[in-house]
């Protein structure tokens, strides 16, 4: 195994993850985590209960700005509708929509077929102590 001092060690993970970074399956993985995306993955997953602007915003990190205008982009291209809440019509409801579910499904599908040709590519052990090494990296980092 080679050795690496802290300087070239930084420099090769910076190499390996832009080699990253430009696959296709990172742009599919950084698209389903913002935006449109993240928005009707939630929606989807949350299809059997009452989902409010305000709950968007907290449950996707994402300003109370940002979730009216990635709504209004939704709806206006069918993917969700925005309706009264029955109990109180001061509150807007917001339900994804049979094509808006149709395209995440889309997306979440491509991006399931990335992952699973990489790890029949290097193995379930080897995919799961990457995963584990990117924990312990996330965790060093938000400390």
């Amino acid at each position: 195994m080679e050795r690496y001092d802290n300087t070239a060690a930084r420099d090769r993970l910076v190499h390996s993850l832009t080699g990253v970074y430009r696959l296709e399956a990172f742009g599919a993985l950084a698209e389903m985590l913002q935006g449109e995306s993240l928005v009707l993955q939630y929606l989807a997953e949350h299809r059997e209960e009452p989902v409010f602007p305000s709950v968007l915003s907290e449950a996707c990190r994402l300003s109370r700005s940002r979730i009216t205008g990635t709504l209004n982009s939704l709806r206006r291209k069918g993917f969700l509708e925005m309706e009264n809440d029955s109990r109180d019509r001061r509150m807007v409801r917001v339900r994804i929509t049979a094509e808006g579910l149709a395209f995440i499904q889309s997306r979440l599908e491509r991006m399931t077929a990335y992952f699973d040709k990489m790890i029949a590519g290097v193995g379930a052990a080897d995919a799961c102590a990457l995963a584990e090494m990117i924990d312990r990296c996330v965790a060093v980092m938000e400390d």
